[in-house]
């Protein structure tokens, strides 16, 4: 790879915090809370000032890296932080998913093409299903609209191709 051996990404540490999660509410105790705590942090970290995430931490390229941005990482990620707050309620991990769902909802708004992205949409209805919703720097009504706008693109593509088959 051109990028060495040392390269991480937020995507799959925010995919890899999800399953741990997952595995947690079957067989407590797999993973340590330390151990997912640092995985969270690690995400935290490569949030920048404006609730966007860098792609990638490049040791060659001097560290945080966004030689690419993803669709994905960013709703992986975030959702992997609601994930260990339902295990072990933070509300660290919630600001971090708070102030990156507004920036998505605040970059997205207004515009009739915005991408399928499901990831994020999944970490929106768990932050609200959580019971430090209110308390959050966030609106509601931001998160509820940029899932509106993320379901009917889903949708018209649905149609789209059913439509054509």
């Amino acid at each position: 790879d051109m990028y060495g051996k040392d390269r991480a990404k937020l995507g799959g540490t925010g995919l890899g915090l999800v399953a741990l999660s997952c595995i947690e509410n079957i067989q407590p105790g797999f993973t340590s809370q330390e151990t997912l705590e640092s995985l969270a942090r690690f995400i935290k970290f490569m949030q920048m000032d404006d609730g966007s995430f860098y792609s990638f931490y490049t040791p060659a390229y001097g560290g945080k890296d966004n030689s690419h941005i993803s669709l994905f990482y960013p709703g992986e990620a975030m959702l992997g932080l609601v994930m260990l707050y339902e295990l072990y309620p933070s509300k660290e991990w919630l600001d971090v998913v708070s102030r990156g769902l507004t920036y998505l909802g605040e970059s997205r708004a207004g515009s009739d093409s915005i991408p399928a992205d499901h990831w994020a949409m999944i970490a929106s209805a768990k932050l609200l299903s959580t019971e430090l919703q209110h308390t959050l720097e966030i609106s509601e009504e931001l998160i509820i609209s940029h899932g509106i706008q993320v379901s009917t693109t889903i949708l018209n593509k649905q149609v789209y191709k059913q439509a054509i088959l």
